[in-house]
């Protein structure tokens, strides 16, 4: 069964401890991004701030909602204490179909319609998260519906935003996504303005559909069913023709503006690192719905040594693009502390068919920009254990024709080494590294990498492992 909304979600992890209920006054002004930052640097729970400084009774913020593999896990409704790559295989496995909503009249988001001048962004308790930000910001865990004006196609992306004043925010959207190509190609070119609505605290399989980049004119709406295994219910929008999950908590309608850029930021991102200030296009809010007792989602953001929560969605998408084109994909991980910037693909060997040569070109230009770094290694290397993807590195790339670098070429304007010119243009650079065995080289001439798991009889290992305590170790 499917979580019908994020108060369903908490009632979950309040099962499984996987959140922490925080019932004293905390102040939005660094204080909850200071409790956040550290229970996501210990891999702790989720947090769930009842009451915030300056907000009536009521006004509550859940923070890190999906910030680790065990709340990936519950968020789909699995055994908690599962692998990644169970989860992965479980997300692949439901995607693979579509799950139209249901359009209802009415629902949960609709209890409180705020209109016209009474629109006061500043109502719902958003953090300044951390020392040095550019603003508080109101959206880091929500999702931003679009519509393409020229066709039926429906848009949900997932952008920071920063509050300006009571009716405006800056949103982080740049060519690199679907909803900033809508806005510059069927908007900006028309000098007209753009619908938009912002839902925030909706369920947790909208939230992850609106992370997964999918081909232009897909589903995110569709997707979350597939993800929930059961329809989203939506509603229809008050002053603009969208269509909402019905049971959000917070739904902010209105439109981005054509010709207005203001300073944007700075703000934490993925990669731990405070982006720089730039210019975005304004957001002009209309009206405001929501839930009675409002619960307002967050996340900061990157926290180092925990990978954001997008990164199942994107790797799955990798994967799913590398496996339909034919590429034999063994195992596919992005390290914690790399925050997606690091993917390493196993790959099976096949022939005389070099496929590391194919997979830079596939990932990039299904992603646009993120990973900026490949790593490709044979599938005797466990993705997932760092030492073996050192030791590959070390040993196996061929410092000159192993190294492939990609410049200029779309990235993801954020990333800390970029320059000026680089972040303003998103063009930069991206590298593979082929740590597979050179395909000329005949099979018996590869040298045997000596393991545990696989350089014993398995009995010899089994004993081993069996009597591994009584021998004197831990």
């Amino acid at each position: 069964m499917a979580f019908r909304d994020i108060r369903q979600y908490i009632e979950a992890l309040d099962k499984t401890g996987d959140v922490v209920h925080i019932r004293q006054e905390i102040n939005w002004d660094l204080e909850v991004g200071a409790i956040s930052r550290r229970s996501g640097e210990m891999h702790g729970p989720a947090v769930f701030f009842e009451k915030i400084k300056d907000y009536p009774p009521g006004y509550r913020m859940l923070s890190l909602p999906f910030d680790t593999p065990r709340r990936w896990a519950i968020a789909f409704g699995l055994d908690p204490n599962i692998g990644v790559t169970e989860i992965q295989n479980e997300i692949q496995r439901r995607i693979g179909s579509r799950i139209k909503p249901i359009v209802v009249k009415d629902g949960p988001c609709k209890e409180n319609i705020i209109l016209g001048n009474e629109v006061d962004l500043f109502r719902f308790p958003s953090p300044m998260f951390s020392y040095g930000d550019g603003g508080r910001y109101l959206g880091t865990q929500s999702i931003e519906v679009i519509k393409d004006p020229d066709s039926d196609w429906v848009n949900w992306g997932a952008y920071r935003m920063m509050l300006y004043d009571e009716k405006h925010m800056g949103v982080n959207m740049g060519i690199w996504n679907q909803g900033g190509t809508i806005f510059v190609d069927k908007f900006v070119s028309k000098d007209q303005p753009m619908p938009m609505a912002v839902v925030i605290g909706a369920d947790p399989g909208s939230h992850w559909a609106a992370q997964f980049r999918i081909p232009a004119k897909d589903s995110e709406v569709e997707l979350a069913g597939s993800l929930r295994q059961e329809p989203v219910e939506i509603v229809k929008c008050e002053t603009i023709d969208l269509l909402v999950p019905a049971h959000a908590e917070i739904i902010l309608e209105g439109e981005v503006l054509p010709d207005v850029m203001l300073r944007e930021g700075p703000f934490c991102e993925n990669h731990s690192h405070e982006c720089a200030v730039r210019l975005n296009p304004v957001f002009r809010v209309k009206s405001i719905t929501h839930r009675n007792n409002p619960i307002l989602t967050v996340t900061p953001g990157g926290i180092f040594g925990l990978n954001p929560s997008t990164m199942p969605a994107e790797i799955i998408t990798m994967k799913r693009a590398l496996e339909e084109r034919g590429i034999p994909v063994v195992g596919i991980h992005s390290p914690d502390e790399t925050f997606g910037m690091l993917l390493i693909v196993a790959v099976k060997r096949t022939g005389d068919v070099n496929v590391a040569s194919q997979i830079d070109h596939i990932i990039h230009a299904v992603m646009r920009g993120r990973p900026t770094m490949i790593m490709v290694v044979d599938e005797d290397v466990n993705v997932s254990d760092m030492r073996e993807v050192l030791h590959t590195l070390a040993a196996r790339c061929h410092p000159g024709r192993g190294i492939r670098v990609r410049a200029p070429e779309m990235c993801i304007n954020t990333a800390p080494w970029l320059s000026h010119e680089e972040r303003e243009l998103s063009r930069g650079a991206n590298v593979l590294f082929d740590c597979t065995w050179p395909i000329e080289r005949p099979k018996e001439e590869i040298p045997r990498r000596i393991l545990f798991r696989d350089s014993f009889p398995d009995e010899i290992r089994d004993k081993v492992l069996k009597n591994w305590k009584s021998y004197g170790f831990k």
